[in-house]
């Protein structure tokens, strides 16, 4: 079997111990098991694959530390008008929506009386497209708020 469910050693911590629990070619089916065990004993566990000598999934209340929330950045800025040049990226941001705008309605348009078989590609590009622009347009306001690259401001607040 490609995946094994053993029990962690509490004492050697990354290490199973033991005969596997469970053994399947699905891994889906080897997390979920986890999972659930861990959830309902409290009991470390862990997927295991033989083939390569490594865990693809483990439960374990020492695995559950605060150190990854602290060192995670956050997945989006707070802008206050207090701070940085906001009314500078609010004026950018109105901007090149209101710019943005009329092409994606052109967009939507042809897309909707498109009569012709790529009318679902057309909606899906549409789409694909405004989600782009949209995070463009955000990384851009961030730029403009904080005066730096927003990856870079990360970087040296932390």
């Amino acid at each position: 079997m490609e995946y094994e469910v053993y029990l962690l050693d509490d004492t050697m911590q990354l290490c199973h111990k033991g005969n596997a629990i469970l053994a399947t070619d699905n891994l889906a089916v080897a997390c979920s098991y986890c999972y659930d065990y861990y959830n309902k004993h409290k009991i470390p566990i862990c997927v295991y694959q033989p083939r390569h000598g490594s865990y693809r999934e483990h439960y374990a209340p020492w695995l559950n530390s605060d150190l990854e929330e602290d060192m995670a950045l956050p997945k989006q800025i707070t802008m206050t008008r207090d701070g940085g040049n906001w009314w500078r990226a609010m004026a950018f941001r109105q901007l090149i929506t209101y710019l943005a705008i009329v092409p994606i309605i052109v967009g939507l348009i042809i897309a909707i009386i498109n009569p012709l078989w790529f009318r679902d590609s057309m909606f899906n590009w549409v789409e694909k497209t405004v989600n782009k622009f949209t995070q463009w347009r955000n990384y851009r306001v961030y730029a403009i708020y904080l005066g730096a690259d927003p990856e870079m401001w990360h970087t040296l607040k932390d």
